[in-house]
């Protein structure tokens, strides 16, 4: 298990702990950093030394990577193409706070 997979873990723990309606429809993607899984709650849980490293795990988790989550093509794509430049810019998702995003079905039975 990565640090992508246990992002994505710990977004579907907190989720089902307290914010079950999310499981099943879309939340915007500043939830995910700020309410869902922020980084000083949930350091420890996630095992990442740095801010820069959970920051990192967002943009994969983002992009699309694995199928964990479904969102904006243009987002994931530009995403993903930060991820690959030889320097990303590891704070790109904030230009995306408002953009909706949301499990997909076949990443969460993976963690059932």
């Amino acid at each position: 298990m990565d640090d992508l997979d246990r992002m994505y873990r710990r977004l579907v723990q907190n989720l089902r702990a307290g914010f079950p309606d999310l499981l099943a429809r879309p939340f915007e993607v500043a939830e995910l950093y700020t309410t869902l899984v922020p980084y000083r709650h949930n350091r420890r849980e996630l095992g990442l030394e740095t801010n820069q490293d959970y920051e990192l795990a967002l943009l994969r988790v983002l992009s699309g990577e694995r199928g964990y989550l479904i969102g904006d093509p243009q987002m994931q794509a530009d995403l993903r193409e930060e991820l690959q430049s030889s320097n990303p810019d590891l704070s790109k998702f904030r230009a995306y706070s408002t953009t909706m995003i949301s499990l997909a079905p076949d990443g969460l039975r993976a963690v059932e």
